[in-house]
């Protein structure tokens, strides 16, 4: 239980470092923090992205493509982990300026039914 409550403290104090414009504190926030198996991908794909945000657009496709070595990008095991999943081949296809890649998975991401943390961390636009 304190798992969880640390967890979704420590999230909640990387979105504020997000809004703030500070990407790299909030990857930094959510580096080497316990996290509940359910909420894994979730941190993943968000630290991803707040990387992607965080350095010049030449690294991106690089950080982007990093999420291919988690288990849940190979194997998901949950609609959570195929947001997650499709969400950082949504953001590698924009990071390289393939839009009709992007477009597809944008599309398929809004049909898929996850929690709102997921959707409202991990947005699509």
């Amino acid at each position: 239980m304190f798992e969880n409550l640390r967890f979704q403290t420590r999230f909640f104090r990387a979105r504020l470092k997000e809004i703030g414009g500070d990407c790299q504190a909030a990857a930094d926030l959510l580096d080497g923090c316990v996290v509940p198996d359910r909420f894994l991908s979730l941190r993943d794909a968000y630290r991803l992205r707040m990387l992607v945000l965080a350095h010049p657009l030449k690294v991106g496709p690089d950080i982007a493509t990093a999420a291919q070595a988690f288990a849940w990008f190979q194997n998901p095991s949950s609609v959570s982990d195929r947001y997650a999943r499709d969400y950082c081949l949504y953001m590698a296809s924009a990071v390289r300026g393939d839009v009709a890649t992007r477009k597809e998975l944008a599309d398929e991401l809004g049909r898929l039914r996850v929690k709102s943390v997921y959707r409202n961390a991990l947005k699509v636009t």
